[in-house]
């Protein structure tokens, strides 16, 4: 009969899981960041030290528990406390980014709509490279100004009695 154990807080780990989709962007070694609600608007950092083999399932959803080492956090941090974890599976600097829902594909090539001459699109292929949870790198096919169509509206005018309408082309900025 066990009466009492006692935690050794010197070595604080995070046990999270990853989906499947996502496990194989995770290595050991890799930096993860995570915030706790105790402490809003303080980040903590870690690093992954383990990749659990085995999957388990939750709603028809297969995940994989992945263990951080949480760097020293001067005794802020209890354990069974609620953490909300990010692993850094890549790193890019000074590189254009995209919002996903920018980028289409057409068999397996991704490409882009950019605007022409103010009046033309055109299809332009481009190369992806790190991917967000809603941005992705674009490593070929644009330049740096380039305007691309995030979604075109289908809508359509009606024709009143005294005249015009019309419609206006709006702009709008991405995330």
């Amino acid at each position: 009969m066990v009466i009492l154990t006692v935690a050794d807080m010197s070595k604080m780990q995070i046990e999270t899981q990853v989906d499947e989709t996502d496990i194989g962007k995770v290595a050991l070694g890799q930096t993860a960041t995570f915030t706790v609600d105790a402490y809003p608007g303080r980040t903590f950092t870690g690093v992954v030290s383990n990749i659990s083999q085995k999957a388990n399932v939750q709603q028809n959803v297969v995940y994989y528990s992945v263990l951080i080492d949480v760097a020293s956090t001067d005794s802020l941090l209890k354990p069974t406390m609620t953490a909300r974890v990010s692993i850094n599976s890549g790193e890019s600097k000074n590189t254009l980014t995209l919002p996903l829902a920018a980028i289409k594909t057409n068999k397996d090539q991704q490409y882009v709509v950019v605007v022409k001459n103010a009046e033309k699109t055109e299809n332009v292929p481009i190369t992806t490279g790190l991917v967000g949870d809603d941005r992705v790198e674009v490593t070929s096919g644009l330049n740096e100004g380039d305007q691309v169509i995030m979604a075109v509206a289908k809508t359509q005018a009606a024709a009143t009695p005294q005249g015009g309408g019309g419609m206006g082309l709006g702009r709008g900025m991405g995330r």
